[in-house]
């Protein structure tokens, strides 16, 4: 499995039978838009497999889209899912995005009343080839809103994260660049995380800085050990990183190394330019890979 399909976001869409299509248009859309649908589908089994099998699956979602139609409103199933929603939202382990039709808009009752992120798809009862036109444009702006949120896998791991000291450490024997850095993490969620990679997109290091964009370079990543008390460089690969939940840890020496050599004729050219960047850079975003195997992209402040 790539590192794209890691980093996939997971939408559990909630819905009611009547609604099939509309499920149907939700899931193909998010899939286009590079988010990973769930859909548990209403089948004949006894009640408590299937709910178990909801609330396991609405577990491993990021986010919970209920349809919320003339047809939903009074579902025992979609009452239920969003029930169980909003007890993961209020944990910080889901997001909640509802699609409403705009008839249904006055009998919405507590939570999902006044929910801020809801988007609504004019109805046309007796011209359903229109209303699911509208709501597949309700669908592709919630797609659109949920790539671009910055966190993935957003209430999981309620991470905040500082560098201080981001400096150039130099280059390897094998013309690496590498960087050094302290790291502080603070877990505000209410899941402990393994950390086995961090990365630093070399792109993202000068993203306000032309000049050091070399097509060479511009796909490289800075890859991640630390160095312990016995000055030894671990791997992460080989020693997680283990962050309990709502505890915060500082990692004293981090060091990043290119995954790719830096070409003589302009490898000191960008060290030196880097140096001085680096002293005026106050975010940088970074992607970090959890022991579970997820991706999570993460904005980090950075304090010289």
């Amino acid at each position: 499995m790539n590192m794209n399909e890691k980093s996939k976001i997971k939408t559990f869409i909630s819905y009611a039978s009547p609604d099939k299509r509309k499920q149907e248009i939700a899931h193909d859309v998010f899939k286009e838009k590079g988010i990973d649908p769930i859909v548990v589908d209403r089948r004949e089994e006894p009640f408590e497999d299937f709910s178990n099998k909801i609330e396991r699956s609405m577990e491993e979602a990021d986010v919970l889209v209920p349809l919320l139609t003339r047809q939903s409103i009074c579902n025992q199933w979609v009452n239920q899912e969003i029930g169980y929603g909003r007890r993961l939202f209020t944990e910080k382990k889901i997001d909640i995005i509802p699609i409403v039709e705009d008839t249904i808009l006055e009998k919405l009752n507590g939570f999902i009343h006044k929910h801020r992120e809801a988007y609504i798809f004019n109805s046309k009862e007796n011209d359903l080839r229109t209303e699911n036109k509208n709501f597949k444009v309700a669908c592709i702006k919630v797609a659109k809103h949920i790539s671009n949120k910055k966190i993935k896998n957003y209430g999981k791991f309620a991470l905040n994260l500082y560098f201080s000291n981001l400096s150039v450490r130099g280059f390897t024997d094998s013309d690496a660049l590498q960087l050094n850095a302290s790291l502080t993490i603070e877990n505000n969620g209410s899941t402990p995380i393994s950390i086995r990679t961090i990365e630093i997109p070399y792109s993202s290091l000068i993203e306000n800085f032309g000049d050091l964009s070399y097509p060479s370079v511009t796909e490289v990543v800075f890859l991640s050990d630390y160095i312990n008390d016995g000055h030894s460089t671990i791997s992460l690969r080989n020693s997680p990183i283990n962050v309990k939940a709502t505890d915060i840890l500082s990692i004293p020496k981090l060091i990043f190394t290119a995954n790719k050599p830096f070409y003589e004729d302009h490898k000191f050219d960008i060290r030196n330019k880097l140096t001085n960047y680096l002293r005026t850079i106050k975010n940088v975003d970074i992607k970090i890979n959890s022991l579970s195997g997820e991706w999570i992209e993460k904005e980090v402040l950075v304090n010289q």
